[in-house]
């Protein structure tokens, strides 16, 4: 209904202002229409999502991804090669491999580079 009334409005703007205004007023009369619009449908799909149980208990899940600790708990898995080996790391093991190829990087000298 309120999507109604703004439409309404904003058309009978648009009528007076093309035959009053200049062009550049339409447009940007124009364009302030659709964002209205484009933020109302956001809105009401936002509430409405979030007003049913079952969605709500999904938008909830996706604002606790970002916790680690969730992470790991909830996808905690040996990782292992076709031949067996153990791919899985440790979070420690892959900070040490990170910071040793970091310190690598930064002790090479540029003039050891080679020429071409």
């Amino acid at each position: 209904m309120l999507s109604y009334t703004i439409f309404y409005c904003f058309e009978v703007a648009l009528f007076v202002v093309f035959y009053d205004v200049s062009k550049v007023a339409v447009i940007v009369l124009f364009n302030v229409a659709q964002l209205l619009h484009t933020i109302e449908i956001l809105f009401f799909l936002a509430v409405i999502v979030y007003g049913h149980p079952r969605m709500k208990s999904a938008v909830r899940a996706l604002l606790h991804m970002g916790n680690a600790s969730w992470i790991k708990n909830k996808f905690r898995r040996k990782l292992t090669s076709f031949d067996g080996r153990e791919l899985t790391v440790d979070p420690s093991q892959e900070q040490n491999v990170y910071f040793k190829g970091y310190a690598e990087m930064w002790s090479v000298v540029p003039h050891q580079t080679s020429k071409c």
